[in-house]
């Protein structure tokens, strides 16, 4: 799954999302912590999950494909792991130190 079709989803799925990113630009939001791109994530703010994937998801894939030995499984289990933790942003489960 591309890191673009899955922010798309990211937003489809999360009725809260509103832009709590306004005024920042991508090179900004780039600077920003995983602790913080998390506490704005976990508000709606779809552009910090974003950075958030974007930063993380290759890393997750080549965990994935390493112990799988097979591409489509590996996508499938990142794009999955990414799914699996997306409810926890709203339910505050993560970042909530």
């Amino acid at each position: 799954m591309s890191p673009d079709s899955l922010t798309f989803q990211f937003a489809e799925n999360n009725s809260n999302a509103i832009s709590l990113t306004e005024g920042k630009t991508n090179d900004e939001l780039e600077k920003l912590d995983d602790f913080s791109l998390l506490k704005m994530a976990r508000e709606g703010a779809v552009e910090a999950f974003e950075v958030i994937y974007h930063r993380h998801y290759r890393r997750v894939y080549s965990l994935c494909l390493r112990m799988l030995n097979d591409a489509s499984e590996a996508d499938f289990i990142e794009s999955s792991t990414v799914f699996e933790v997306n409810p926890l942003f709203r339910l505050g489960s993560i970042g909530s130190r």
